[in-house]
């Protein structure tokens, strides 16, 4: 598992660099913990993971007193239903992790990647992730950076910007591909 603030630290991150109101795709969400934070920060989120799974009875209690409400889609992610968000996010999203950077090419992403799910790469380590992601965004003609949260685990995050003229979705970051805090 995770660090158990790993939602709350990504929220907050995704708060600084791209305020709401915007309309997110929490691709591999879950239960939608992370969804959960963000709609009590002014996002309008929706959960796309093909898995069975809800929030914890605590949190449906208080997404009910407090009228928290996101959507949810029963399917596996695939890069054409970026269309309809202005930010996708995939907080460790597995088998997601190639069809969140093809989105890249048209959305901006947030990538934290955790597991060796793409493609075509031979062996099953972690670390030859990143540098698959990196070559693809590359390659593709994607802007990026890279940074790490505050959290303990997998916390390399990606931060894409799709190539051409900057989309007019709120004040999206400008960003290149170099290192930022």
């Amino acid at each position: 598992m995770g660090d158990d603030r790993r939602f709350e630290v990504l929220a907050d991150f995704v708060q600084r660099k791209f305020p709401p109101p915007l309309k997110v795709a929490d691709v591999a969400g879950g239960q939608g913990n992370l969804s959960f934070i963000l709609t009590q920060k002014g996002y309008d989120c929706t959960v796309i993971d093909p898995r069975k799974t809800n929030l914890s009875k605590k949190e449906r209690q208080i997404s009910n007193r407090k009228g928290i409400c996101f959507r949810r889609i029963r399917s596996k992610f695939c890069s054409d239903m970026a269309q309809g968000f202005d930010l996708i996010i995939g907080l460790h999203p597995d088998q997601a992790t190639e069809e969140i950077c093809h989105a890249a090419k048209f959305r901006p992403t947030i990538i934290v990647p955790c597991c060796k799910y793409w493609e075509g790469i031979e062996s099953h380590g972690s670390a030859s992730l990143p540098d698959t992601i990196r070559k693809f965004l590359k390659q593709g003609g994607i802007d990026w950076w890279e940074t790490l949260l505050a959290m303990s685990g997998k916390n390399l995050v990606f931060v894409t910007s799709p190539p051409g003229p900057k989309r007019n979705t709120q004040s999206l970051i400008r960003i290149s591909n170099s290192w930022a805090t």
